[in-house]
């Protein structure tokens, strides 16, 4: 599908952020293990490391192996040479705010070596609503609404649906509906859900709601232009479920527009990521483009499915 010369930008911009940050996520692993005792003086020496949570430590040699930072051999494992550079071009396309965020993500791992379910680790959509509208406001998560309000061709007479949609996208998409337009959000977490509806209700946006459910429960009479999913599939428990009933919110012609961190579309050490998202409780792993095209096109026969860049989808509902 064709972008303007500023969506190509954003998605560039966007695409950019996320390989800088896997560059950045790898440097983070290191420093976590030398912080854990886990690396000492050149060696990965797991025995000796005084880390509380044995399963942590376990998912933390594991990603090192996985990104190929450590080989096992027999019961020893050997750190391997890692070079990282950063250049001043790679900082010139790239969102900070999305680097600074994840520094602070990683900066609570320490904690999750002590104890599974440590009170410093603010990573849960319900308890920790907060911290994840703080995240959610980053400039990085508008650049890709903004990406999405362009694929869907959401203008000010749209119907739109926004599965997932957290605290910060309703406000969005109600002021690009506005005044003809219809909103509705979709969100399994209450707390979120409080803070987009508060902030709906102070500047009076009454043509927007925001429904506290899961998308995957949710049955939709009305059909909409765009169904918005932005940063979910990963963290769907029936990501199929859950796309049917997007794709059966949608009138003909009308489209799912998608962004997810694709790891088979996008050139980025996804490892690392999936390491710390899944400090996140329902983080459960990231979803292939392909697998995604797949249920697709179990569910229905009758679209048309676009790959946008490497982390953004459209699904296009053809009549007939």
């Amino acid at each position: 599908m064709n972008l303007s010369p500023e969506g190509r930008r954003l998605v560039s911009r966007i695409e950019g952020t996320i390989e800088l940050n896997s560059r950045n996520l790898m440097l983070n692993l290191i420093k976590l293990g030398t912080k854990l005792g886990v690396i000492q003086e050149g060696r990965v020496v797991p025995d000796r490391a005084p880390v509380q949570n044995r399963r942590f430590l376990e998912r933390y040699l594991k990603v090192l192996l996985d990104i190929g930072v450590v080989l096992r051999r027999g019961e020893e494992y050997e750190l391997q040479q890692l070079v990282l550079s950063f250049s001043t071009a790679d900082f010139e396309n790239t969102i900070p705010e999305y680097i600074t965020m994840y520094d602070y993500i990683a900066s609570m791992a320490h904690y999750k070596a002590i104890n599974e379910k440590h009170p410093n680790v603010l990573m849960s959509f319900g308890k920790d609503a907060d911290v994840w509208d703080f995240f959610l406001s980053n400039p990085f998560c508008r650049a890709y609404r903004e990406v999405c309000r362009e694929l869907g061709g959401i203008d000010r007479s749209s119907r739109v649906l926004d599965a997932g949609c957290g605290s910060v996208s309703p406000v969005f998409f109600a002021e690009v509906v506005a005044p003809n337009g219809i909103y509705r959000g979709v969100e399994k977490y209450a707390s979120l859900a409080s803070l987009a509806t508060k902030r709906l209700k102070r500047g009076g946006y009454d043509w927007a709601g925001v429904s506290v459910a899961a998308i995957e429960d949710v049955f939709v009479s009305s059909k909409y232009d765009c169904v918005v999913c932005t940063d979910l599939m990963s963290y769907l428990s029936h990501p199929a479920i859950a796309l049917r009933n997007m794709l059966k919110a949608l009138r003909k012609g009308g489209r799912l527009v998608m962004f997810e961190l694709f790891p088979d579309r996008m050139d980025f050490v996804y490892r690392a990521y999936e390491f710390y998202n899944s400090m996140n409780p329902a983080f459960s792993g990231f979803v292939r483009s392909q697998e995604v095209v797949s249920m697709i096109e179990r569910l229905e026969r009758r679209v048309r499915v676009h790959q946008v860049g490497g982390c953004f989808m459209v699904v296009e509902k053809r009549g007939g």
